[in-house]
């Protein structure tokens, strides 16, 4: 195994060392770190469910935290099963969700910086409005003899509307954001009105 840093050492990888070598000192030496640091990702392991010497050795998936464990043993004293109970980390999904947004965040249409302004007017205030924006449906204009309407379109007619808002609004001191409904165009995973459960013609998945 190639010798990485501990902060780029994954909770597996690092299970692996422990399991081959046992001891924190020489994990840590492999590692390059101090062994106070394998130490406190260790205490971090047992809610995952690894602490051999308590015959724990069964992890679960990231983003779960071990709820309990019940081990029960031979004659001899020897393990002969276990169960291992699980729940979500809450504490963890919290940090994978974040990731995963600001990696969707990198696919954002960009508009360059503005710069700031000098000095605002205390009796303006702006208000940006959006009302019934749909995100989410889909028209095709050959079939409904309008304009076309998905995803794409709605994501750039959002940033370039603001873009173009924000350059002709006066150096206000307050502004005000007003989304006055229906700004997605269905409410949840089944693309249907909330009360009828009439079909609605979406774009891709909630």
């Amino acid at each position: 195994m190639a010798i990485k840093p501990s902060a780029a050492c994954t909770d597996e990888e690092l299970i692996e060392l422990l399991k081959k070598h046992t001891t924190v000192r020489k994990v840590a030496a492999i590692l390059g770190v101090h062994h106070s640091s394998i130490t406190r990702r260790k205490r971090v392991l047992v809610k995952r469910g690894f602490s051999p010497p308590h015959h724990m050795t069964h992890t679960v998936p990231e983003g779960f935290a071990v709820k309990g464990v019940s081990t029960y043993y031979d004659r001899d004293g020897n393990p002969a099963g276990q169960w291992v109970k699980s729940r979500e980390d809450g504490e963890k999904q919290r940090q994978m969700l974040e990731a995963a947004f600001a990696g969707m965040g990198d696919d954002l249409p960009r508009i360059p910086r503005t710069g700031t302004p000098r000095g605002c007017n205390s009796d303006l205030l702006a208000c940006y409005v959006i009302t019934d924006f749909h995100l989410g449906m889909l028209a095709w204009s050959e079939e409904t003899r309008g304009e076309p309407w998905d995803l794409g379109i709605a994501e750039l007619l959002l940033v370039n509307w603001f873009a173009a808002a924000i350059a002709q609004t006066p150096d206000a001191e307050t502004a005000v954001f007003a989304q006055l409904g229906d700004f997605m165009h269905f409410d949840g995973l089944d693309a249907v009105t909330p009360e009828h459960r009439n079909f609605l013609d979406a774009d891709t998945r909630f």
